[in-house]
């Protein structure tokens, strides 16, 4: 198999495609973006009586959604006992109960619109393989259980790989986040009321009394209410954009010799400052393993091909792999206060925001649909 350079994701997608914007339009609901954020939020809305447009600036899902590792957890990137410096508990909690909310939103979507995506309910691992630096493993491990998350410190006895310490959680998850993205698309495409456009780059917002006119490359759209489903808004004059932090890491794929090598699940490695993401991914009979990681300031490094090599040295050493087929990048923005930006851009406007997720935007992205919608519809929403 020839060495595929996006993400394993883009090899198994449903070959889809939405029309370009090809005239004017006025709706009730602009989104700008098509992953995972925008087309959830499409989804909350579209039967709230509104009129939708999507706008994508290239193809559905295949931004950072796609590049994404496709796995589905309460737990945050940097472990929840980092928001113990700046957060109360009772903030933590909601954090966690918001991030269940938004995991259960994904599993009833999967159901309810029979969405192949591969979804599966796994146990997940955080774990070292040596005695240094295991202070952290005890203390999430603690405030874990305090917060009532259901884990346990690893059985060593039953850990297929090299442990010292570690902590297991039960029924996470993982899918194809592309597929599951471009299935729920297809679910509410309507030219009636949800209007999905893809190649359709905004180009410039402007705003009339909370009236917004929105140029793209193939049009105008007008509409009541703006949404950002982007990385960082499109507005330039927003506060926002000095708040995210941008940053860059690594995914390389590999065909197995042995599947069984190495069982199901979500496995973090966290040794010496270094972090791996690795898992498996079955699909048409081809069995892999992939792992994550490596990441970076955008602009700080110099050379990213070592961080790739390290990824497939890492998969080599550990795994049978009988072929490196895919490697990729990806990039994600981290909020300066830990927590992700959700609302509108201000008292009483009708532009809103979803942005700041870390690595952990397919929940963080899922969440932001439940609040921006609840928010627009005027219902309460607890977070």
């Amino acid at each position: 198999m020839e060495l595929n350079s996006e993400s394993i994701w883009k090899t198994y997608n449903q070959q889809i495609a939405f029309p370009p914007l090809q005239n004017d339009t006025s709706v009730d609901i602009v989104i700008i973006g098509g992953g995972i954020t925008g087309i959830s939020t499409a989804e909350q809305l579209k039967d709230s009586g509104f009129t939708i447009a999507v706008l994508e600036s290239g193809k559905v899902g295949y931004g950072t959604t796609g590049q994404s590792t496709g796995n589905l957890y309460v737990n945050i990137e940097e472990l929840l006992v980092s928001l113990k410096e700046k957060y109360d508990e009772k903030v933590i909690r909601n954090v966690i109960q918001a991030r269940k909310k938004a995991f259960d939103v994904i599993e009833r979507n999967v159901k309810e619109y029979k969405i192949d995506c591969d979804f599966k309910k796994q146990p997940m691992f955080i774990y070292q393989e040596t005695s240094s630096s295991t202070s952290f493993i005890k203390e999430e491990l603690e405030f874990d259980k305090k917060l009532n998350i259901s884990v346990r410190e690893i059985d060593q006895q039953a850990f297929p790989f090299q442990l010292f310490k570690g902590i297991q959680y039960f029924d996470q998850a993982q899918f194809n986040p592309l597929l599951y993205t471009q299935g729920l698309a297809l679910k509410i495409h309507d030219k009636s009321n949800c209007t999905i456009y893809e190649q359709t780059r905004v180009q410039s917002i402007n705003d009339d009394n909370n009236y917004y006119t929105i140029l793209t490359t193939s049009g105008v759209v007008k509409a009541k209410i703006v949404i950002h489903a982007t990385h960082t808004p499109k507005r330039k004059q927003l506060s926002y954009h000095s708040r995210l932090g941008p940053y860059r890491e690594y995914g390389v794929a590999a065909t197995l010799k042995d599947k069984a090598e190495c069982p199901e699940g979500i496995f973090w490695l966290n040794q010496n400052d270094e972090k791996y993401s690795f898992r498996t991914y079955s699909r048409n009979g081809r069995n892999y393993i992939m792992a994550i990681g490596k990441p970076h300031k955008v602009g700080q490094k110099n050379n990213n091909k070592i961080y790739v090599e390290e990824l497939r040295s890492f998969l080599m050493k550990r795994f049978s792999v009988e072929e490196i087929t895919h490697q990729w990048g990806g990039q994600n923005y981290k909020p300066a206060d830990d927590l992700p930006f959700m609302g509108r851009i201000k008292t009483g406007s009708n532009e809103f925001i979803a942005t700041g997720f870390s690595t952990d935007g397919l929940i963080y992205g899922t969440l932001a649909s439940t609040i921006l919608a609840n928010i627009i519809k005027g219902n309460p929403d607890p977070y």
